[in-house]
């Protein structure tokens, strides 16, 4: 499991917001692991993955694009629909709520981005179930 800063931004819904990000992002270096954006009526919100991290931020905020912060998992699971509800009834049942998630497959393997509420526990559980069933096969 490898634990990630996602930054998020609000936006307007309105054309051109991802591009003035990128454009910011584009001009500091920095390389970008995963990009989601998520409609919200008359705004958005735009979520960044990506190496440095610090200057991600930086180039963000530089842009005057506020920026939140969250930690969130990277994980690698099969593609298979009884893996991941193996996955979310582990952390459903053990309490933690799952904040956001987004992924993309290729050659029978998913990468998620995971964000939940209770990250401290959620790392324990992840790892433990990892090392005792093989459930998670963790991105490196």
């Amino acid at each position: 499991m490898k634990k990630r800063t996602q930054f998020s931004v609000m936006v307007p819904n309105e054309p051109g917001q991802l591009e003035k990000a990128t454009a910011a992002l584009a001009k500091g270096g920095v390389n970008l692991s995963g990009v989601t954006s998520i409609n919200l009526g008359r705004s958005a919100c735009l979520k960044f993955l990506g190496e440095p991290a610090e200057t991600l931020a930086r180039e963000l905020a530089a842009a005057g694009l506020k920026t939140c912060e969250s930690l969130v998992f990277e994980l690698q699971v099969s593609e298979s629909a009884s893996e991941l509800n193996r996955l979310f009834c582990l952390i459903a049942e053990n309490g933690i709520n799952i904040l956001s998630c987004y992924g993309n497959s290729a050659g029978g393997a998913m990468r998620l981005i995971v964000a939940v509420d209770r990250p401290e526990a959620a790392a324990a559980l992840l790892d433990e179930a990892a090392a005792e069933s093989g459930v998670l096969c963790m991105a490196r």
